[in-house]
């Protein structure tokens, strides 16, 4: 994945919610893509498997090519993050499939989708009952080695996993992927161990949602904060996962929620917000406050 110099923001965007039900159009998605990039976000978040039931796979993906042949900037410059190893079925179910043949024709797809010489970052995008774990980590080096993708990581992973990811993969492995939210701080380990290893922490379902029951604008406290500072509740939120160490990728599905968040970077009191956030945000989340190192600057310049 690319360092986030001088006037890249230290944040992506995910195409779940533009790929799923309630989605803008396809041109109103990929004008989104585009307007991100525009604004100097160099990391997009897909899989595969984000599409409708019923639908071909890789409905996002060919969202982030339509959106990268629009902007027609150095496609080099931009990490795309996709993701293999799991398949949505036509009744909605959600399926594991991560045996070392799958993944091979998964990314291949994905490649041929993306249009990309080689993908910046694949995934596994969570771990197969029916495979061994070091069998799908072996399939992953091997699309490394073979040039598919220049860096591999892991999605849905605990401790035992990211360790055996280490053995497996070496330098190859760069990322984890996991659920990560004042409302689910289980991850919290996995979390630590990133930081102190120079892994990139990507939390998904960060901002709440449907599936976690919770939203930033129907926590009070959260509500409280932003009014005192002058922002909205998922700014304060955007800002508190960057204090932590994570790289935000919030789905958005309106170009008034991408700009939101671009605007909580350049917020002038963004550091303080950072500091009220955490013991605010620790009694949402029910647990004692947990000391983090970023892996990099907070907030770097824009």
């Amino acid at each position: 994945m690319p360092s986030h110099t001088a006037g890249t923001p230290r944040l992506g965007v995910g195409t779940f919610p533009v790929s799923g039900l309630g989605r803008p159009s396809a041109e109103q998605a990929t004008a989104l893509l585009t307007r991100a990039l525009d604004a100097g976000i160099r990391l997009i978040d897909t899989a595969d498997s984000y599409h409708l039931p019923g639908e071909s796979e890789g409905y996002a993906e060919r969202l982030v090519l339509a959106a990268l042949e629009r902007w027609g900037g150095d496609v080099t410059e931009v990490a795309v993050i996709t993701k293999g190893g799991r398949r949505l079925l036509p009744d909605g179910t959600r399926v594991s499939a991560a045996s070392p043949l799958d993944l091979e024709q998964a990314c291949r797809r994905s490649l041929d989708r993306l249009g990309l010489d080689a993908i910046p970052l694949y995934l596994l995008h969570r771990p197969d009952p029916a495979v061994p774990y070091a069998e799908s980590l072996r399939a992953l080096a091997t699309l490394c080695d073979t040039g598919l993708v220049e860096r591999v990581g892991i999605s849905n992973a605990d401790l035992d996993q990211i360790a055996l990811a280490h053995d497996i993969l070496g330098e190859r492995f760069t990322a984890v992927q996991n659920e990560y939210s004042p409302w689910n701080r289980a991850a919290e380990p996995e979390l630590r161990h990133c930081l102190e290893h120079d892994l990139e922490f990507l939390p998904w379902g960060g901002f709440g949602g449907a599936e976690s029951g919770s939203r930033p604008d129907t926590e009070p406290a959260l509500r409280e904060l932003a009014e005192r500072h002058g922002c909205t509740p998922h700014q304060v939120l955007l800002l508190w996962l960057l204090e932590q160490g994570t790289c935000p990728i919030p789905g958005v599905r309106r170009p008034e929620s991408l700009d939101s968040c671009l605007a909580a970077l350049a917020l002038p009191n963004r550091q303080q917000i950072a500091i009220d956030a955490a013991s605010v945000i620790d009694r949402i989340s029910g647990v004692s406050t947990v000391s983090t190192t970023p892996a990099s600057p907070t907030f770097p310049a824009h």
